[in-house]
């Protein structure tokens, strides 16, 4: 009698549980929402190139140097302090060799939308472009971390003004149902 009752709940809460995710993709469909995978992407495919910072993201991580010619990445930089000082010109290096992707990302800021190249799957977050968000995200507050050392205060703030705006457009937002 037990088992049958707990069947009988489990059917039971499965058909309120389906009729209620039904009447919401209903609704979103009434707004002319995307609902599935297929229309989120159709969506993201149909923004110009000229409004989509995302392609400048991507573009900045396939230019991203991550290592001077010493060896020295963001992280040594990150986990030492003193490597600013010590490592000053492999700092420089990487600023250096990075001006292409910091020019990729302030013009980034002036695109209002964001849509992945790949679309939204399981890859969006993990993965390489991961990989990829991570190691810009190290990038930033390398670049952060030099100018303020270098008494470029403004800059550091920008800089850091960038990385939130970078964070925004990474951002994963709960709007698949």
């Amino acid at each position: 009698a037990l088992l049958v009752a707990l069947i009988a709940l489990r059917l039971a809460w499965g058909h309120m549980a389906q009729s209620r995710l039904q009447a919401e993709i209903a609704r979103h469909r009434a707004l002319g929402e995307p609902v599935t995978l297929e229309e989120f992407n159709a969506q993201l495919a149909a923004v110009p190139p000229a409004d989509n910072a995302a392609l400048l993201f991507e573009e900045a991580w396939n230019l991203l140097v991550s290592a001077a010619s010493d060896g020295s990445t963001f992280d040594t930089f990150l986990d030492d302090p003193n490597a600013f000082t010590t490592k000053s010109a492999a700092a420089q290096e990487l600023i250096t060799r990075n001006a292409p992707v910091y020019d990729l990302i302030r013009k980034a800021r002036d695109r209002k939308q964001v849509a992945w190249s790949g679309g939204i799957g399981p890859a969006t977050s993990f993965g390489m472009k991961g990989s990829f968000q991570r190691q810009l995200a190290r990038y930033f507050c390398f670049v952060a971390i030099f100018h303020f050392r270098a008494g470029d205060h403004e800059r550091a703030i920008d800089t850091l003004l960038d990385f939130q705006r970078y964070t925004n457009a990474i951002a994963e937002h709960p709007e698949i149902i």
